[in-house]
């Protein structure tokens, strides 16, 4: 892939989610590698901080991952769906629960066009656990939209994932259920 057509934070943050460290450390790596030769920007620390949360969630730091999200977002990061939507993994592998909901209702509350990039590989992941979380305190409402939610986004989904959205569309009917 030529140099100029890599997304590194892309691919950095592929790999982090994979939970595939070796492949996080190499493109950490290539990142800093090109942040030395496009030199300083204005944003370059906010975006260096972003890629050693990514490394961090990578190898399951997490206390060290939300740190490096804070210190992200302190730096002004461009993309507030970036640092959105990872700062709701983290907290939620924080078991942070209340601080994980926050975090993911900001995300959905971001303009669309703010989170465009983002929302395929995030939105309907972040839904579903939204759900899950509400559900568990029992704020059956919020769970409830969540579900629903999820489950139009996925209604047309690959066979291989109809598995996921049978669950939640059991888990509403269970809700629905309870309420009468």
């Amino acid at each position: 892939m030529p140099y100029i057509d890599r997304n590194y934070q892309f691919i950095l943050g592929v790999a982090a989610l994979a939970k595939d460290t070796i492949r996080a450390r190499e493109w950490y790596a290539a990142s800093r590698e090109s942040w030395e030769r496009i030199g300083k920007t204005v944003d370059r620390p906010a975006w260096e901080a972003y890629d050693d949360a990514m490394l961090a969630f990578a190898n399951g730091r997490y206390a060290e991952a939300l740190a490096s999200l804070q210190r992200s977002d302190r730096l002004n990061m461009p993309r507030l769906d970036l640092l959105g939507a990872t700062r709701f993994l983290v907290l939620d592998r924080l078991q942070m629960a209340d601080s994980a909901i926050a975090a993911g209702e900001a995300y959905i509350a971001l303009a669309h066009f703010q989170r465009l990039s983002q929302d395929a590989l995030y939105l309907a992941g972040i839904r579903q656990r939204l759900g899950e979380l509400y559900e568990a305190k029992g704020n059956f409402d919020k769970a409830l939209a969540h579900y629903q939610a999820f489950v139009e986004l996925w209604k047309d989904a690959d066979p291989e994932l109809q598995p996921r959205v049978r669950d939640v569309r059991a888990r509403v009917e269970r809700i629905q259920r309870r309420r009468g």
